[in-house]
């Protein structure tokens, strides 16, 4: 197994934790993600993407981002 794929299996065994042990996720649920084009909110919107593929697992995720208005930076790849 490739670094990539570890670093991503732990993560989504941290992300299924957090749930199991708060009950973060309920079914029905509508997530939003604050997308900033960053490497954590990606890999978040992943890993829960990922997750809403688990058994018993039926919630719904949307990702938004913000324009400030600061100098040009084309966020149309995110």
């Amino acid at each position: 197994m490739d670094n990539v794929k570890q670093v991503q299996k732990k993560l989504l065994a941290a992300v299924r934790k957090a749930d199991y042990d708060f009950g973060m996720i309920n079914d029905g649920d509508k997530i939003l993600v604050g997308l900033s084009g960053g490497k954590d909110s990606m890999a978040l919107v992943s890993l829960l993407a990922t997750y809403q593929k688990f058994p018993g697992k039926h919630f719904t995720i949307a990702a938004a981002h913000l324009d400030f208005g600061f100098p040009p930076i084309d966020f149309k790849p995110v």
